[in-house]
């Protein structure tokens, strides 16, 4: 019974490991640091990593982004538009600068991002497939 239960548990933990390697994945912006951040409806994962990090006060910056589909397919510019956005909802404003979107060949990147107060921010990322919109948003307070 003891050498049944040890070979479950090794053939349990090699399909786990092997299930976690994939070698046509594709590499996500600035690995391992990228943040993480599931859509509203579970179906897309935002990867997203600012430039500067951390975000500055009254200061531009930009977000380099990539989105990956519930399946881990990586969702390119040829099969999406992003716009990504940021307001401080406490305040019932946003930011006082509209960013510019740039594609790159995997993804995205927010050029003019502008905290210009300190607080509490959401981040906004909204990601339109086939005319059907599917927003991400992140807290992120600024000092």
């Amino acid at each position: 019974m003891k050498h049944l239960a040890l070979s479950i548990f090794t053939l349990c933990c090699l399909l786990s490991i092997g299930g976690c390697y994939n070698s046509g994945m594709k590499t996500l912006v600035a690995p391992p640091v990228a943040r993480t951040l599931a859509s509203n409806d579970g179906q897309y994962t935002f990867y997203w990593v600012p430039r500067p990090d951390p975000i500055p006060l009254n200061r531009f910056y930009a977000i380099d982004v990539q989105v990956m589909d519930i399946a881990g397919n990586l969702i390119t510019p040829e099969q999406a538009s992003l716009t990504v956005d940021a307001g401080m909802p406490q305040h019932g404003h946003g930011m006082n600068h509209v960013p510019r979107i740039k594609t790159t060949k995997d993804g995205w990147t927010a050029e003019g991002m502008l905290m210009h107060m300190p607080g509490d921010w959401q981040i906004y990322f909204d990601l339109e497939i086939d005319g059907v919109s599917h927003r991400g948003q992140t807290p992120m307070n600024v000092d």
